[in-house]
């Protein structure tokens, strides 16, 4: 299976999480995946001012994660679990933009984004709830 993956945009503010597609009717294991990806650990850029100072920060989060996914007739899209889940474990706020036909790729069907605003501490405290058990022999 495919790992959650969190794309750098060039923004200090913004990043995008990928590979929901893996979790259709799996967002706690996605959520899981983007914990481990993104909490505790050294972020995997570097966020430099004008002056060439590393301004990047252990474990930090950014303000705002976009992801987006096809819609789907008759059934709850990846996205849309996803979102949920965000709201349901009350993990931060999300904006849904309306779905929309994809004219440059898919012009089949229809896309739709989200926007995440975690809320840090309820987040620290899901994932010490629901971090996997490391696996033995490892």
């Amino acid at each position: 299976m495919a790992n959650i993956e969190v794309y750098d945009t060039h923004s200090c503010a913004i990043s995008e999480i990928h590979n929901l597609k893996f979790f259709q009717n799996k967002p706690r294991e996605a959520m899981q995946g983007f914990c481990k990806l993104s909490l505790g650990k050294p972020v995997a850029w570097k966020i430099v001012d004008p002056s060439g100072n590393d301004k990047g920060r252990d474990g930090a989060l950014f303000s705002f994660y976009f992801f987006s996914s096809p819609l789907y007739r008759g059934k709850a899209s990846y996205g849309e679990q996803f979102a949920k889940f965000i709201e349901d474990e009350r993990l931060g706020s999300i904006v849904t933009t309306p779905g929309l036909i994809n004219h440059a790729y898919h012009p089949d069907h229809a896309n739709q984004i989200w926007i995440w605003m975690p809320n840090v501490k309820a987040l620290e405290s899901w994932w010490k709830v629901n971090k996997p058990a490391p696996k033995k022999g490892l």
